[in-house]
């Protein structure tokens, strides 16, 4: 009988490393860029009915969100009108016929308004438009930038992270100029450009419609988030802290007040470590400044308290004992 011999643990530990360096880069290159950095959800009722000219005239834009400031509350979104009904389904390929449309935003949903000297906020509806639309220019592409109030709930403040999730509220209508008739505004796109921050937006125009009659507004809700690799990031960063805090804890408790035998290089281990945490822990994208967040009191300060005294403890025992003395024994598996 032939003698089937099993591979050799060199030709095992070959195949495994080169799966491993194989597999992972690319699961990791797959599904990595496939994670969603923005969402756009639209109420089905919210989609008007573009299919005919006239009264049915639709103004269509995109909103870029340009930046955030979560310690200020304030974000920063760029917007650009693509598209006008009134040009787009016309029969001649220029009109002339596009009246001007004026395009209003609350402005109780935005900052101190350059434009009413900081002065008193009301809550009437805004008579002054921040975009006059010309029709009949549409060959000038319109671009602009509005500054919004950031607004967020007591359990999901920057204290959270990674899990803070903030809200900010968008409500415009158009009314045009000649009739003062209602021009329906649809966000087509809207698109974050905030690292790590995922933006999901909310889209609707049937709850506020009585509210602001005869007008018909846009209500829009821009959910800003962390997103998925820096809530990943976290949470394997706190998990990583936690396994090698518990070793070295059990490491110091073996070698302390059980006498086992210890490396004298593994005493600096805990001292070190004290100090590459703090360097890890500031590389984890937009985490608050100092200390106080949740990820702080769940992973962060218990840590550091453990290793701190771990530290003190495997560096005090060396003024009774020598841990390294071949007179000990060592921690093994046969001592398990």
């Amino acid at each position: 009988m032939a003698n089937h011999r099993r591979p050799s643990r060199v030709l095992c530990c070959f195949i495994v490393s080169l799966s491993f360096v194989i597999i992972v880069p690319t699961l990791w290159f797959k599904f990595v860029p496939r994670l969603p950095t923005e969402v756009t959800k639209r109420d089905p009722a919210s989609i008007p009915d573009v299919q005919t000219g006239g009264p049915n005239r639709t103004i269509f834009f995109d909103a870029t969100v340009i930046s955030a400031d979560i310690l200020h509350a304030t974000m920063i979104m760029e917007w650009s009108i693509t598209e006008d009904t009134c040009i787009t389904l016309s029969s001649e390929p220029h009109p002339n016929d596009c009246t001007t449309v004026n395009i209003f935003f609350d402005i109780n949903l935005s900052p101190s308004d350059p434009r009413y000297d900081n002065g008193p906020y009301s809550n009437n509806i805004t008579t002054d438009p921040i975009v006059i639309w010309n029709g009949n220019s549409s060959h000038n592409s319109l671009t602009f930038r509005t500054e919004l109030v950031i607004s967020t709930t007591d359990s999901f403040y920057l204290s959270a992270y990674p899990i803070d999730i903030y809200y900010v509220e968008i409500i415009a209508f158009a009314q045009d100029v000649s009739t003062n008739e209602s021009v329906p505004l649809t966000l087509e796109e809207s698109i974050g450009l905030i690292t790590g921050i995922q933006t999901t937006t909310y889209i609707s125009t049937i709850s506020l419609q009585e509210v602001l009659n005869p007008v018909s507004p846009t209500w829009i809700e821009v959910r800003l988030q962390r997103s998925t690799m820096v809530i990943l990031y976290c949470i394997i960063i706190t998990f990583t802290f936690w396994m090698i805090t518990l070793m070295i804890c059990l490491i110091m408790i073996a070698t302390v007040f059980f006498g086992f035998q210890q490396r004298n290089e593994i005493v600096v281990v805990p001292i070190g470590t004290v100090f590459a945490f703090t360097q890890l822990w500031a590389s984890m994208p937009g985490a608050p400044e100092g200390f106080g967040d949740m990820l702080d009191f769940v992973g962060l300060l218990p840590c550091l308290a453990l290793l701190s005294i771990s530290a003190i403890t495997m560096v005090g025992v060396y003024l009774f004992t020598n841990p390294d003395d071949p007179a000990r024994k060592a921690f093994t598996w046969s001592e398990l």
